[in-house]
């Protein structure tokens, strides 16, 4: 979380912020994510940031990217 938060103030205004693998498995499947945890908890405290973008790598691991501005949604 708190790395998420730092790099939310150092960024210009129309920064992006991106994780690679945000979430990941375990050997108990009950147990979350950090990453995950921190990105749910930086959008609930940080109401004007919000996912611009969520994509896979080749891995097949989910990325995901925060931004505080208002993309337009294009199809690929």
């Amino acid at each position: 979380y708190n790395e998420i938060l730092y790099s939310s103030q150092i960024l210009s205004e129309d920064g992006i912020i991106g994780l690679d693998d945000c979430t990941n498995y375990s050997d108990d499947p009950r147990q979350l994510n950090e990453v995950l945890n921190s990105v749910t908890s930086f959008l609930a405290n940080n109401k004007n940031w919000h996912v611009a973008y969520y994509s896979f790598n080749d891995a097949g691991w989910p990325n995901i990217y925060l931004s505080k501005i208002k993309q337009n949604h294009h199809q690929v």
